[in-house]
């Protein structure tokens, strides 16, 4: 009777062995394309930005690129930030006056 336990117990452990092993390989990722908008005006970035959206692919991600406060207004910096509340897979990328 222990016998059958102590195999019992084994078969489990090793059931659960092999399928921690197969969770643990890595996937293939597919490819994904970057469509870099670069944004100064605020009166046209929304829309800019909505006309990208609907031409963007299924494997695309979209990056607003803004420049830093002191070269941008407040405006752009809030309707960007409300654009990625809406869709978050809208990517960020604020730009330094030497850059």
């Amino acid at each position: 009777m222990i016998i059958l336990l102590k195999l019992a117990c084994l078969s489990i452990w090793f059931i659960i062995l092999v399928a921690a092993l197969q969770a643990g390989r890595l996937r293939p990722v597919r490819p994904t394309r970057q469509v870099i908008i670069s944004l100064t005006d605020s009166e046209s970035a929304e829309k800019k930005t909505r006309q990208a959206l609907r031409k963007l692919h299924p494997d695309d991600r979209l990056v607003l690129q803004i420049p830093a406060y002191p070269q941008a207004s407040p405006a752009l910096h809030l309707i960007a930030d409300r654009l990625c509340l809406s869709n978050p897979s809208i990517l960020i990328f604020i730009t330094q006056p030497g850059t």
